[in-house]
């Protein structure tokens, strides 16, 4: 049987889609874009001065990362809520078919590309992307441990999925009060933590803090959605320009050395606070846009492809043809979505009911509806 507590902070509605995080997806994956094609091309000058004045690319992924924390913790949640139980079989059925095969893919084609001479990716550089530890720097694996560009930006995929492994044995041992596989609790916590003893070297000291403080606080945010959303959106306005304007400045105060090691903490509050308020302000017309909902819904295909569309097979030619390139890479990743990835997620998700159904029956004394979370 559920446990009361539980339902009464996880309403039914924690297994609906928000459509206005979508907008925010699409917005998270263009300070990306945006943030590439500028920063890292040699011309024209313009795009240099116009890259201090956009939000860092890393931005962008903090919103994800907060995101992420927030959405896979309703889900679970709202699971908890329902059954009383919470199966990580099916939780990871999901994850599988919803995350690798897309990754697969471009990983492949970046390989072919290699084999041709047109990029420089190897075997060696796919390896570690593949295996989600492009956020840990050297640690003596030579030439594996090389992600290059093409790979090197599933960095911020590598955190989530730490996270994912380690996420279902928090939940178990913390609220269900169950104690986990010690196998996987030790695994998972020893994946976790190497990028905090092994830390990129592009990626500031509060790196991992930071990115776990996101994901902590979108945990927070969906634990006691029902207290910390109102409270928020109750000052909706004020709230979601006070967040909007730390972020914004970031640009102004990165470059002083005083603080731009201790600025991205600010993201800590910040984030969660703009985004959550969002969603009951004027600007939520702008995010629940049809088109920004759907690039939304894209927007891990298009992550992983801007890789490619930005890399020096298009950076070096004229601006207009990375354009182009990026263009190409939404079409592509719309016809991927629509013909790989939904029969794919679909198919995860009927693998997982299953699962979570076979679970209940033989976990729980009581259960009641024993389904997966869509």
């Amino acid at each position: 049987m559920a446990r009361p507590e539980l339902v009464r902070t996880t309403p039914d509605k924690s297994a609906h889609r928000l459509a206005y995080l979508d907008g925010w997806r699409t917005l998270a994956v263009t300070i990306v874009i945006a943030s590439h094609v500028t920063g890292f091309r040699h011309d024209p000058l313009l795009l240099k001065a116009l890259a201090r004045w956009l939000p860092v690319g890393e931005v962008g992924v903090m919103i994800f990362f907060f995101i992420s924390g927030y959405v896979i913790s309703r889900s679970a949640l709202g699971e908890i809520g329902r059954t009383g139980s919470f199966s990580i079989p099916a939780f990871y059925t999901r994850r599988f078919f919803r995350i690798i095969p897309p990754l697969v893919l471009y990983l492949v084609t970046c390989l072919v590309l290699g084999a041709m001479g047109l990029v420089r990716f190897q075997p060696a550089n796919a390896v570690p992307a593949f295996l989600y530890v492009c956020n840990i720097g050297p640690v003596g694996l030579g030439p594996i441990s090389s992600c290059e560009w093409l790979g090197g930006h599933t960095w911020s995929l590598a955190y989530e999925e730490q996270f994912y492994l380690l996420f279902p044995a928090l939940l178990t041992l913390l609220l269900l009060h169950r104690r986990p596989s010690l196998p996987h609790l030790l695994g998972a916590v020893i994946f976790a933590v190497m990028p905090l003893f092994f830390p990129l070297g592009f990626a500031g000291p509060f790196d991992f803090p930071l990115t776990y403080g996101l994901f902590g606080a979108g945990f927070l945010a969906a634990r006691y959605e029902q207290r910390i959303v109102p409270a928020v959106r109750r000052r909706a306005l004020p709230a979601f320009l006070a967040g909007a304007a730390i972020v914004l400045a970031a640009p102004l105060v990165l470059p002083l050395p005083i603080v731009a090691e201790l600025y991205p903490l600010t993201y800590l509050a910040a984030i969660p606070v703009m985004v959550l308020s969002s969603g009951a302000t004027g600007f939520a017309s702008v995010l629940t846009h049809p088109v920004l909902r759907y690039l939304g819904r894209i927007s891990y295909g298009i992550y992983l492809w801007q890789g490619l569309a930005t890399s020096d097979l298009f950076r070096h030619r004229p601006l207009i043809l990375e354009f182009v390139a990026v263009a190409g890479v939404i079409v592509l990743c719309a016809l991927l979505y629509e013909s790989m990835e939904t029969p794919l997620i679909a198919l995860g998700h009927r693998l997982s009911k299953q699962i979570a159904g076979r679970n209940a029956v033989d976990a729980a004394p009581q259960p009641t509806e024993a389904t997966g979370i869509g």
